[in-house]
């Protein structure tokens, strides 16, 4: 049997051969029950190969995505071989934990802390050398509502490396940090709920942020702890931090104990600063207080504050010139 295609160029030549020969011979074909029936077959015929292809397109993209299905299960698995690989060092657990967040949207109770994922001792019970998770990337899904915050709980990183993190807007609740080491990052708008002893933040943005939990020993080195708020009952003493900085109208903050259940998971808001005590004047003049610029109204219009860019002002200049803010 000759193709289809053969099949529907004769029948085509037929019809144009109808319409462009003589009267008389066109009126004898399209007269011709013969060529009734060649037309009746043909349109059998082409409805036949429209909807086989239209099957075949249908295949087609079925198995299409089937196949990017398995590729995604394929790199999901690949990222969680990599992510709970016992590899020190700068292995790519970042990339593949950002992969993760994305793909897994109810990600959780992870344990990436250094005796898992590290190079651990056993007879010392220590970590010999970190992982290292570069570049991690947390914050929540919808740009949209600004308010709202990523529940992340149950993520150990105890005694790991964490290089150039963005976190913003998100609720790390009954996180393990003790021992991390915490360098170049952004932890901003986020809850940190939990084990955080002798943790090391260095060169980080904490900008309001809230800690509590254990803190005892925790260690801040040239950090943004602008309305950064700490639970009283955490037990952090500023005294081991060095190098911290604020913007004048935006000091540290004291939360009370009883304001804690305020923070849940069900609100999904960010802090309120009006359920905030401003730190004792004790610790405000171990920070720097950096004047924002005059035309600057929120956080969010205000340029990116270092140590070194900070506009010096006294605690009692800051104090004449946000009276709103200090006397809360």
């Amino acid at each position: 049997m000759p193709p289809i295609e053969v099949i529907l160029v004769c029948i085509l030549s037929l019809f144009v051969l109808a319409v462009v020969a003589p009267e008389g011979w066109a009126d004898a074909l399209t007269s011709s029950p013969a060529a009734r029936l060649i037309g009746v077959v043909g349109g059998v015929i082409g409805f036949g190969v429209v909807m086989a292809t239209a099957f075949q397109i249908w295949v087609d993209l079925a198995d299409r995505r089937d196949e990017r299905t398995h590729r995604r299960e394929d790199a999901v698995s690949r990222a969680w071989m990599r992510l709970l690989a016992k590899a020190p060092g700068n292995t790519g657990k970042g990339s593949a934990f950002n992969f993760l967040i994305e793909h897994e949207p109810e990600l959780g109770n992870i344990d990436l802390s250094c005796e898992m994922t590290g190079r651990w001792s056993t007879t010392e019970n220590r970590c010999e050398t970190a992982a290292i998770f570069e570049g991690v990337v947390i914050t929540h899904p919808s740009s949209k509502d600004a308010n709202s915050i990523r529940w992340l709980p149950h993520i150990n990183w105890s005694g790991n490396h964490i290089y150039k993190a963005q976190i913003d807007r998100t609720h790390l609740e009954r996180i393990g940090f003790s021992d991390a080491y915490v360098e170049e990052s952004s932890v901003t708008r986020s809850f940190l709920n939990g084990d955080l002893s002798r943790a090391t933040f260095v060169s980080t943005d904490l900008s309001q942020s809230l800690v509590s939990g254990s803190a005892e020993e925790l260690r801040l080195r040239n950090v943004n702890v602008s309305n950064l708020a700490i639970v009283q009952t955490s037990k952090f003493s500023i005294e081991a931090s060095r190098y911290l900085y604020a913007w004048a109208d935006m000091p540290i903050r004291m939360p009370k104990r009883l304001q804690i259940r305020t923070f849940r998971r069900e609100q999904s808001t960010m802090i309120d600063t009006s359920l905030l005590a401003i730190a004792p004047d004790k610790t405000l003049q171990r920070i720097k207080l950096c004047m924002p610029p005059e035309q600057a109204k929120g956080a969010s219009s205000r340029p990116p504050l270092s140590y070194s860019s900070c506009e010096r002002v006294s605690l009692k200049d800051a104090k004449a010139s946000f009276p709103e803010v200090y006397t809360q």
